[in-house]
């Protein structure tokens, strides 16, 4: 991690290689103390698995931890005016939960105060600083503002203060023990946290009063998917965030969600993003691969010869082919290319499923069963289909010798849908089934593979083996 002066173009190292082993892009960040002077960055300490948070001077001094907790701690923040670090404990000793680590002694104290003390306070401060009168005040308008109403740009934020740094430790307080949120959002005054967890109907958003410990859920139901990214508004009565990958605005007093329509057209060249893509791939392996000889293969090598086969691709299907061959060269685990097609959410077609298996050394025509999935659609007393039966036609199609089947199965999804069958006496009937989302069927299939492993192992060992599955 680097930080750049814009004047004089001069950068700094804060975080230098070997702290973090990214596994992916973005998976690691960093967050600017409201001075401007300071920074928090994930920290992994060059372990693999790792949730330090490293406190850094923005001029590249002394990388310190304000917090050591064995279990790891995520989604750190500067907090209360940056006199704070708040984040989400990964418990032990301490417990789970939000929690807030003080740099001083004074805001520590002020946090854990009753709340009527801490009113109590508040009041004296006020009227401390009405004696006090200074140019700016509320005698000439908003605190922040100048004489015309309009915010003052120039006001400065209030350095953070330290006291005995090595005693963070005796000044962590907890915010929310209740379980660990999927994430927060803490006011600039932190007396209110809003954070987001799952409930019975989907992700919930709720609010606790930082000092009495309150909790009540904002609005009546969920928010209506995932939310990431997210950010409180200005004034703090709104929750900006992306919903399930759609920009929302969430008003903080009735939940309610409304959607923030946004327009745009992009050009895509496929073909220059799947290129950029296997040149990414080849140099995130060169940088991160555990053995840096790279198993002594010749890897530039393999990028140039793989990389002429690129002219010849026009979908990601074949691309993530083609990845897999250049990773496997490597011969190490856990490596390969993957795609998910859009499908239904960005309106791509959708290959159906009758939750049934089929023969693929078939080459008559039609399509030849040669399983029904238990619990699948087909798996009803009412289907009259059974191994080794033909479908000979969908929804008045008939499936010729010659052509690939899918496309008869392409975006009848939950709907009824007619086939005609040949049954192994030679008969002929219609069926009418409802198909699904083949990616639906994964759980039956994996259930149905569990539940053969299981009797195979009885049969063989004469019922005195047990399996179980882990």
């Amino acid at each position: 991690l680097k930080v750049m002066d814009l004047k004089s173009k001069k950068t700094v190292t804060v975080l230098p290689k070997g702290h973090n082993h990214s596994y992916r892009d973005g998976d690691w960040g960093y967050e600017w103390s409201p001075d401007s002077k300071w920074l928090l960055v994930d920290d992994q300490k060059n372990m693999m698995r790792g949730g330090a948070t490293a406190l850094i001077s923005a001029d590249g001094g002394e990388i310190r931890y304000p917090v050591e907790t064995p279990n790891g701690l995520r989604a750190a923040k500067f907090g209360f005016g940056g006199q704070a670090i708040t984040y989400i404990s990964g418990g032990g000793n301490r417990g789970g939960g939000v929690k807030a680590a003080f740099f001083d002694r004074d805001s520590y104290d002020k946090f854990m105060l009753s709340k009527d003390d801490f009113e109590l306070l508040e009041e004296k401060e006020k009227a401390e600083k009405k004696t006090d009168g200074k140019p700016g005040d509320k005698k000439d308008g908003k605190p922040g503002e100048k004489k015309d109403g309009k915010p003052d740009a120039k006001k400065e934020v209030k350095p953070i203060v330290f006291d005995d740094f090595d005693l963070i430790e005796t000044r962590i307080a907890d915010i929310r023990t209740d379980g660990s949120p999927m994430a927060y959002f803490l006011t600039k005054d932190g007396k209110k946290m809003y954070y987001a967890k799952n409930g019975e109907k989907g992700m919930e958003l709720w609010s606790t009063d930082t000092r009495s410990r309150e909790s009540k859920k904002v609005g009546q139901g969920s928010v209506g998917g995932m939310l990431s990214a997210a950010e409180l508004s200005a004034d703090e009565k709104s929750l900006f965030a992306l919903r399930n990958g759609s920009p929302v605005k969430i008003d903080l007093m009735s939940g309610m969600a409304k959607p923030i329509m946004i327009a745009g057209k992009m050009e895509l060249d496929a073909a220059g993003e799947r290129a950029y893509m296997f040149d990414h791939m080849w140099l995130q392996v060169t940088k991160k691969f555990y053995d840096p000889t790279i198993h002594g293969i010749n890897w530039k090598m393999y990028h140039d010869e793989y990389a002429k086969f690129l002219l010849y691709i026009n979908n990601n299907y074949d691309f993530q082919v083609l990845l897999s061959e250049l990773l496997g060269e490597l011969n190490a685990s856990h490596t390969g290319g993957r795609y998910y097609a859009a499908r239904a959410m960005t309106g791509g077609d959708v290959t159906a499923n009758f939750g049934m298996l089929f023969d693929e050394t078939y080459t008559g025509e039609g399509i030849k069963v040669s399983a029904i999935i238990p619990g699948g659609p087909a798996d009803k007393l009412s289907n009259k289909i059974r191994p080794g039966d033909i479908i000979t036609a969908i929804n008045g199609e008939n499936i010729p010798a010659s052509e690939n089947y899918n496309k008869y199965l392409n975006n009848i999804a939950n709907a009824n849908t007619v086939v005609t069958v040949k049954s192994t006496s030679g008969n002929t009937f219609t069926q009418t089934l409802r198909p699904v989302v083949e990616s639906s069927l994964g759980h039956l299939v994996y259930e149905w593979w569990v539940r053969r492993c299981e009797e195979m192992v009885d049969k063989l060992s004469g019922g005195k083996i047990g399996y179980v599955h882990v």
